[in-house]
C-alpha cells in the first residue's frame, strides 16, 4: 500500500438496470433522465468519490444513441478520472443461472464489444442482475478476467449459517467480498485477530435507481431528490475525515493482498440470489407466481426453444464456405433478442403485463431470425426448402430425413406409451406424490430407440413422464400473504408453507440424504453434496436450483430431467431438507393456467445420464 494508507475503505455498488420495466421505452428513458443523470452529475460534481457501478451494454447502447451526453460523463468517469469503476457482466439483465453457459458467454462477448465501441472497459468486480450467483460462475469469471465477485450475505447464510466474519473468501483463484462489510465490530467477534485488516463499510449495495430519488420509476414523482444527493454527500464527506475512503470493489481486495491478508476458502455454496431465503434465490423467477398474468415456465421453456433455433442456424451456417454479412449481422441479432428475453424481468418480483409480453415478443423476434438464417444456409447447402433437416447442435452435423427417419425420430421424441408399472419395474417405484392438480392427464412413455449416435443411450433406462394439468385456483389472500414473506422470519415461510400455500406440481422423495444435480454454468459436472454440507435447516429449510440442463438425482443411479424446451416445463427444482423430497412444483400458479411438462426419469451411470441430460437441453438435437 501507499505511504497514504486509509484506515479503511467505504464502497459502493450501485446496480442499473435499464430494463427495470422490461419493454417500456418510456421508462428507459425515465431511468436516464430521472435516476441515472443524477448519480452521473454527483460524481462529476465530487471527483474526491470513487464508486463501482453495475450496468449492461443495452443500457450503454440505448445512451449512445438517445443520450450522447450522458454516455461521455460515463467515460469520462470510468476511463480518464477513474472515479467509477464499471461492473458490467451481461448484455441484458438476464437471469442467466436458468441457461447453459454458452448464453451467459454470448452475452458477455456482446457486452464487451459494446462496451468497446463506445470506449468503456469493464473493471475486475463480477456483480450481475439481481446479485445471482453460484459455484458455476468462478470458472468464467477467470475466463473473461473477473476478480473478485460481491456475494450477498444472505445468500452465504441461507447456505452455511451465520459464518465468522472475515475480510474475504477465495476459491480457485477468485476472490468474494460478502456484503456487511468488515467493521471494528466484526473483528471483535472474528475467532483470530484481523487487527492489521483495513475497516471495510458497503455505504451501498443495491439498486441504483433509489439512491439519488425520490419514489420508484414505476410510480408518478419519481425524479432527482436533493435531500438524498445531500445525505450521501454528508456521509462521503463524514467517512474520508474520518480516514475511511471511497473506493473501487477490486481496490480493497488489492489493498488485502499487499497486506499479505491470506483469505478464507469460500464455503460451500449452490446457486442463488440476493435476499434468499425470502425470494427462494431463482425459484421468484422460476416457479413462485404472484401475479395473475405471470407466465414464469411459459417465459423459460420459449427462450430455451429460441436458443435451439439459434443453435442449429449456427450449425448449418457452419457448413457454409462463405456467410454473407448481412446473414452474420442477423446471426447475432438472433443472439440479442435471445438476451433480451431472458431477462429476469419478465418473471420474479412483480412483472407487469407488458414486461411478460416483452419476453415473449424478444423470443419470437430472436427465432425468427434464426428461421430466415436456416432458410437462406439450406439453399447455399443445396438443400430443398421443405425438407426436413436433422441437426446435432453438439457436433454440428446435419442430415437430410427421408420419411421414414422423420417418422422415427418422432416416435422416439413422443415415445411409445406404456404403465406407470412398467416404469417401476425396471427403475423403481419412485412414490410420485402429486399436489393440487386438476383435470390431469398422465402419460408415460417409452423412448422408441432412434439415437443417431447417441450411443451413451444403450447405457441407460429411460422413460418420459407427460404431465398435462390446471392447478387448483390460488386465492387473492394467498397471494397477498406470499409477497409479504420476510427474509428475517424464517418461521414466517414454515407458516405460509402449512397454512396458505397453493403448490402445485410432484415430488418425489430422495433415496439418499444427498443434493445431486447438475448448478448452472457447470453442465459438464454433476455436484454431489451430503445434507451435512449445508445449514439450510437453520433458514427455511429448503433450496432451489434452475437445471439448465435439466438433471437432479435421487440417489441409488436414478436421475430426473426435466425437458426445458417442453411446454412450460421450466421451473426451479425444490430440494426440501427437512422432508427429504425433490419437488417440481409451482407456487401459486395464477388460476385456470394450462401446465404440459415432460421429463425423463433414467436410471444408469452418472456420465451417461449427464450426457443424455445435455443432449435434451444444452446441445439439443432437433429438426428444421
Amino acid at each position: 500500500m501507499s505511504t497514504a494508507e486509509p484506515k479503511g475503505m467505504s464502497l459502493s455498488i450501485y446496480h442499473f438496470n435499464l430494463q427495470y420495466v422490461a419493454g417500456s421505452e418510456k421508462s428507459y428513458h425515465v431511468l436516464i433522465t430521472k435516476s441515472f443523470r443524477p448519480f452521473l452529475d454527483f460524481y462529476m460534481a465530487y471527483p474526491q468519490f470513487k464508486a463501482s457501478c453495475e450496468l449492461q451494454g443495452h443500457m450503454v447502447a440505448f445512451m449512445a444513441r438517445y443520450y450522447p451526453d450522458d454516455l461521455a460523463k460515463l467515460v469520462e468517469l470510468v476511463m480518464r478520472r477513474k472515479q467509477i469503476e464499471l461492473v458490467s457482466v451481461h448484455y441484458s439483465d438476464q437471469i442467466y443461472l436458468a441457461y447453459p453457459r454458452r448464453d451467459l458467454e454470448e452475452s458477455m462477448r456482446i457486452n464487451d464489444e459494446t462496451l468497446n465501441r463506445y470506449s468503456l472497459k469493464r473493471g475486475g468486480t463480477f456483480f450481475a442482475q439481481e446479485n445471482f450467483f453460484g459455484p458455476g460462475v468462478i470458472d468464467v469469471m477467470k475466463e473473461h478476467g473477473y476478480k473478485v465477485a460481491l456475494l450477498n450475505r444472505h445468500y452465504l447464510r441461507h447456505y452455511q449459517g451465520e459464518l465468522q466474519p472475515v475480510p474475504y473468501y477465495e476459491r480457485n483463484g477468485v476472490y468474494f467480498l460478502p456484503g456487511g462489510g468488515f467493521s471494528a465490530k466484526s473483528k471483535q467477534q472474528a475467532d483470530q485477530s484481523f487487527d492489521n485488516v483495513p475497516d471495510l463499510v458497503f455505504d451501498y449495495w443495491g439498486d441504483g435507481e433509489l439512491a439519488f430519488t425520490k419514489g420508484t420509476n414505476y410510480l408518478p414523482g419519481h425524479g432527482p431528490s436533493d435531500a438524498k444527493r445531500l445525505q450521501r454527500l454528508a456521509l462521503y464527506i463524514r467517512r474520508h475525515k474520518a480516514g475511511i475512503k471511497t473506493a473501487h470493489c477490486t481496490t480493497y481486495v488489492e489493498c488485502l493482498q499487499e497486506l499479505g491478508i491470506k483469505p478464507e476458502p469460500l464455503p460451500v455454496v449452490l446457486d442463488g440470489s440476493w435476499n434468499y431465503p425470502s425470494y427462494g434465490g431463482v425459484y421468484l423467477w422460476m416457479g413462485r407466481y404472484r401475479l395473475p398474468w405471470e407466465r414464469d415456465g411459459h417465459i423459460r421453456s420459449d427462450t430455451f426453444v429460441t436458443r435451439a433455433y439459434n443453435l442449429a442456424a449456427e450449425a448449418l451456417l457452419s457448413s457454409v464456405d462463405r456467410v454473407a454479412p448481412d446473414i452474420a449481422v442477423k446471426l447475432k441479432m438472433a443472439w440479442k433478442h435471445l438476451m433480451l428475453a431472458e431477462v429476469s424481468d419478465s418473471t420474479g418480483q412483480t412483472p407487469n403485463r407488458t414486461e411478460v409480453k416483452y419476453s415473449f415478443m424478444e423470443s419470437e423476434l430472436g427465432r425468427a431470425a434464426a428461421v430466415v438464417i436456416i432458410a437462406w444456409a439450406k439453399s447455399k447447402l443445396g438443400i430443398d426448402a421443405g425438407a426436413k433437416v436433422f441437426i446435432d447442435t453438439k457436433s454440428k452435423k446435419y442430415q437430410v430425413l427421408s420419411h421414414d427417419d422423420f417418422i422415427s425420430y418422432i416416435k422416439d421424441e413422443s415415445g411409445d406409451v406404456t404403465s406407470m408399472n412398467a416404469m417401476y419395474r425396471e427403475i423403481g417405484d419412485l412414490h410420485v406424490s402429486t399436489w393440487n392438480i386438476k383435470n390431469s392427464r398422465l402419460t408415460i412413455a417409452k423412448p422408441a430407440g432412434w439415437t443417431k449416435g447417441s450411443t451413451f443411450r444403450n447405457e441407460i433406462s429411460e422413460y418420459y413422464m407427460y404431465m398435462s394439468y390446471k392447478g387448483r385456483p390460488t386465492c387473492l389472500l394467498s397471494n397477498l400473504l406470499g409477497i409479504a414473506r420476510s427474509n428475517g422470519k424464517f418461521q414466517y415461510h414454515e407458516f405460509y408453507d402449512r397454512h396458505f400455500s397453493n403448490f402445485v406440481g410432484f415430488t418425489v422423495p430422495l433415496h439418499q440424504e444427498r443434493i445431486i444435480a447438475s448448478l448452472a454454468l457447470a453442465e459438464d459436472q454433476v455436484a454431489d453434496y451430503s445434507f451435512e454440507e449445508f445449514k439450510i435447516g437453520e433458514t427455511i429449510g429448503k433450496t432451489f436450483l434452475p437445471l439448465p440442463n435439466g438433471l437432479i438425482g435421487i440417489g441409488d443411479d436414478v436421475y430426473v430431467i426435466k425437458h426445458n424446451l417442453y411446454g412450460n416445463t421450466h421451473i426451479a427444482t425444490t430440494i426440501n431438507l427437512k422432508e427429504k423430497t425433490i419437488g417440481f412444483l409451482q407456487d401459486g400458479p395464477p388460476s385456470g393456467m394450462q401446465s404440459d411438462w415432460k421429463f425423463s426419469i433414467v436410471k444408469g451411470p452418472r456420465n451417461a445420464v449427464l450426457q443424455r441430460a445435455n443432449e435434451i437441453n444444452v446441445w439439443p438435437r432437433i429438426i428444421v
